[in-house]
């Protein structure tokens, strides 16, 4: 391509490319747009190899152009839904946790480790069994059985904060599964129901004295 057809922004590494090619060396898929008319820039790549003469003068290229212009709108596309994806995930109300075949966490979004009150790098490969006491970790043992036949469950537990404190919660949990159908994790989504579970225990705490009174 004449470099006044290059967009501007990539002329100078152009020019620097060809300056390169000039003595000798050769480039291999280099990606650069190309103005088109009213439809704006196109993404293209291109492979050149020097030629030479007989006394080994450089006589000039052999190149190669592939328009890659689907690609690389593939791959703007594939970005743009991963930030999408991603701001839903850090910025949704619910915790997200996963976890893989061994119980270690793999991924927790900002709302799951401030429920517990750490951070996500504290969380990230930390078993399961370390965010709970042992009757919490003999309940889990069961619901990750029937994760393991591919049961998908809605359930309450109890997980213990950092602090020490307890964290009662709404789990929403699948198995996830591999290309082969294998299970090698679990991913549940996670809603904060501490202060329900409060105000049942408190409403059962008065239902009963109550209770005590009209019946002495």
């Amino acid at each position: 391509y004449p470099l006044p057809m290059i967009v501007e922004e990539d002329r100078p590494r152009m020019s620097a490319l060809l300056a390169g090619a000039a003595l000798g060396s050769s480039g291999n898929d280099v990606e650069f747009r190309v103005q088109e008319g009213a439809g704006g820039p196109r993404w293209v790549a291109i492979s050149w190899q020097p030629m030479f003469d007989l006394a080994g003068a450089a006589m000039g290229f052999r190149t190669s152009v592939r328009d890659i212009a689907d690609r690389k709108q593939s791959e703007q596309d594939l970005r743009e839904s991963e930030e999408r994806y991603r701001r839903i995930v850090e910025t949704t109300d619910e915790g997200i946790w996963t976890i893989d075949a061994n119980t270690s966490t793999t991924f927790v979004n900002p709302k799951m480790a401030r429920m517990l009150g750490y951070t996500i790098e504290e969380m990230h490969g930390r078993p399961l069994r370390d965010f709970m006491d042992e009757e919490g970790w003999a309940v889990a043992q069961a619901q990750l059985a029937r994760r393991a036949q591919g049961i998908a469950d809605l359930h309450e537990f109890r997980f213990r904060r950092k602090d020490g404190s307890e964290l009662w919660a709404l789990l929403t949990a699948n198995a996830i599964q591999d290309s082969t159908g294998t299970i090698v994790g679990a991913l549940a989504m996670v809603t904060d129901v501490t202060e329900r579970q409060r105000a049942e225990a408190s409403l059962r705490d008065s239902e009963a004295r109550f209770r005590s009174l009209f019946e002495h």
